[in-house]
């Protein structure tokens, strides 16, 4: 996937912000003086304006941002100097929270859901609102299921971007229910959607194409697309992958784990900059043989490739034994 777009950061400790520097300007402001005018609709239109930069892609990193800058995060022990901002008041106008989707607090986040006024404007706000289906806490996910309803009312050109950037995206969503996949997966072929769709396609030459048309062709609706993608797509693995689906009439996707007995045998090692025990276990869950973080520790690397000799000879002696 294409690397996000940084950009220098105005008011936090970090040196580059996902915000653009008039997202980042328009969020202290709407913070600020909604404190001051809790009736601001202009500050809170000029705030959702400078955010539509955004990809829905980039929106998780951009929620960081805006808690940040708006001072919704908790002050860390480690950083005594950090500032110190109260909670919105409850009297905030529900044009808000499309922006209060950042907030550190659960209930707040929960609220902001619960009183969204409009679909989706954006791709922030449409990657917003899949994000917090997603959201650890179990009432914000319930809340953005209830909300899935926006999705119908989104423009079709925004629904149509997110759907080149979830396939490469799904797989992190490790909370995300049955009924908000199908929600979403619901809004991208509605009728007015599919031409869109097919628009990107055409036109796009970067990011997880194919995945992306893999993933569309899963459920029926976008069939009769195919032909003339492989045809006239400007990337040449769309115009394969649309071909060979036509000329097969199958689709193959990755689903799990591997089910190819060639291919496997093949032990498959995770080389990430994730962590954590939850990611761990889920990485073994879906067959990994191991995990080496990075950057490369040479002491990790040599375990590594020892358990893969011990593999080895272990297979290799398996065989011997059943000839």
């Amino acid at each position: 996937m294409a690397r996000l777009r940084t950009y220098p950061d105005l008011f936090t400790h970090r040196a580059r912000s996902p915000l653009p520097e008039a997202a980042q300007q328009a969020v202290r402001g709407m913070a600020r003086g909604l404190r001051d005018d809790p009736d601001g609709a202009r500050a809170i239109a000029e705030c959702r304006a400078a955010l539509a930069r955004i990809p829905p892609e980039g929106a998780a990193h951009a929620l960081d941002a805006i808690r940040e800058i708006a001072g919704w995060r908790p002050r860390p022990a480690a950083r005594p100097w950090w500032p110190v901002r109260a909670a919105p008041p409850p009297s905030w106008p529900h044009a808000a929270g499309w922006i209060l989707l950042a907030h550190d607090d659960g209930h707040e986040r929960e609220k902001a859901l619960r009183r969204l006024p409009d679909p989706p404007s954006s791709g922030f706000e449409l990657g917003a609102l899949i994000h917090r289906m997603n959201d650890w806490v179990p009432q914000v996910r319930a809340a953005a299921l209830e909300r899935g309803d926006l999705l119908g009312g989104a423009d079709p050109a925004i629904l149509a971007r997110a759907a080149t950037f979830l396939p490469e995206r799904a797989h992190l969503f490790g909370r995300w229910s049955p009924e908000a996949a199908e929600s979403v997966a619901g809004a991208l072929r509605r009728p007015d959607v599919l031409p869109a769709i097919e628009a990107r396609f055409m036109g796009e030459v970067q990011g997880p194409l194919t995945r992306a048309l893999r993933a569309m062709v899963m459920r029926p609706g976008f069939d009769d697309r195919l032909e003339g993608l492989a045809l006239r797509a400007r990337s040449s693995a769309i115009r394969a992958c649309a071909a060979e689906i036509t000329l097969t009439g199958r689709a193959r996707w990755v689903a799990g784990r591997r089910t190819n007995q060639s291919t496997s045998s093949i032990p498959v090692i995770m080389y990430t900059s994730k962590e954590g025990a939850d990611y761990e276990q889920e990485v073994y869950q879906n067959g990994a043989f191991g995990i080496l973080s990075k950057p490369a520790k040479p002491a990790v690397l040599k375990g590594l490739l020892v358990k893969l000799q011990e593999r080895e000879a272990a297979l290799a002696n398996g065989a011997t034994a059943d000839s």
